[in-house]
């Protein structure tokens, strides 16, 4: 094992899983966290990560508004990239709705264990 895949966030193990069609506890099953400090900077990498790509949906929603009344030129290369930052978004969403699953789950169990 490389230390690139070593050092791979949860985020990018949860978003290689779904490289096909995958239901919330299916990605629920594949994050882990070590405790709130590991959930939390799980949250703050996906925070990070979809502010970033919210961002670059936007720079290309304004590149395909018209310069100019009038304006014809071609803008499906930027349409493109548009619905493709979206397709990203709505898998980034499906993580972070697994991660709050996977993390009740994990409350729960150690609340039990506490109890017990």
């Amino acid at each position: 094992m490389t230390t690139a895949q070593q050092t791979e966030s949860a985020l990018d193990a949860a978003l290689r899983f779904m490289d096909r069609q995958r239901t919330i506890e299916e990605i629920a099953s594949v994050l882990a966290f070590e405790g709130r400090d590991g959930y939390l900077a799980f949250v703050a990498e996906w925070k990070a990560r979809y502010a970033e790509l919210s961002a670059e949906i936007r720079a290309h929603k304004r590149e395909m508004k018209p310069a100019y009344p009038g304006d014809v030129s071609y803008k499906g290369n930027a349409q493109c990239r548009r619905e493709t930052g979206r397709w990203k978004a709505r898998r980034l969403l499906m993580v972070r709705k697994a991660s709050k699953v996977r993390a009740a789950s994990q409350w729960e169990a150690a609340r039990k264990a506490a109890a017990a």
